[in-house]
């Protein structure tokens, strides 16, 4: 399986730009196997220090790398760093792992955000506290930054829901 995986990631790196998009097939999407709970507060910690590696990076629309994100662009990119294959869009993401509740959510699950149920955003945990929901995400004003959700007026009125990817 994990060298099917990385033959998948080898091709579809090599041919993505000769090729129309398509979704990436389930079996590829997050792992659905449970990690110990050692594995899954080390896998955690290593999503976030990868996401802060990239504060203060520009928001760049459909950005995808390091010279500049969007919000999807870098969630995908801080998971696949660390080996964790998510779809290429907000709404993608939103469809894999497990549902979990605002409350719930841990460092290294993604928030969505949006209006009307209609997810638009998409940002990694970075810490959940009595009143504080961290997030660091791709801001279209502000680039990569971390901000709690809860002090925010613009996004506290935007949550809909949060995902576990990891297990």
């Amino acid at each position: 399986m994990r060298f099917s995986l990385l033959l998948y990631i080898f091709f579809h790196t090599v041919f993505s730009a000769c090729i129309s998009h398509k979704p990436i097939p389930k079996k590829y999407y997050a792992p659905t196997n449970s990690l110990s709970k050692k594995e899954e507060l080390r896998k955690r910690n290593e999503i976030v220090e990868t996401a802060r590696k990239y504060k203060g990076v520009k928001y760049k629309k459909a950005g995808k790398t390091p010279k500049g994100f969007d919000c999807s662009g870098f969630s995908h990119y801080v998971l696949t760093k660390n080996d964790i294959i998510v779809g290429a869009s907000s709404v993608d993401q939103s469809k894999q792992g497990k549902l979990v509740k605002i409350d719930d959510l841990k460092p290294g699950d993604l928030i969505f955000l949006g209006q009307n149920k209609k997810i638009s955003h998409v940002g990694i945990i970075t810490k959940n506290e009595k009143n504080e929901l961290f997030m660091i995400h791709a801001s279209s004003s502000r680039g990569i930054i971390e901000e709690n959700i809860y002090q925010s007026r613009y996004w506290s009125k935007k949550i809909i829901s949060g995902r576990n990817i990891l297990n």
